[in-house]
């Protein structure tokens, strides 16, 4: 997994590895983003609105790469 889960909610988040682009800490409802990535922000936008558009919110963390 590329992500350090003992910083959830501290947005964004330094300790994403270098290849994920975003996270979704589904048991707390939190994104977090990678700062050193150009365009996560279109990214997380994307997420966020296919989410809400469909009510599908996981409750497990999913990380997009």
């Amino acid at each position: 997994m590329s992500i350090n889960p003992g910083n959830v909610g501290h947005n964004p988040n330094l300790h994403l590895q270098s290849d994920a682009l975003a996270a979704w800490y589904g048991s707390v409802g939190v994104f977090v983003w990678n700062p050193k990535v150009d365009g996560v922000g279109e990214v997380i936008v994307v997420m966020i609105n296919a989410m809400t558009r469909t009510e599908a919110f996981p409750v497990e963390i999913v990380v997009w790469e």
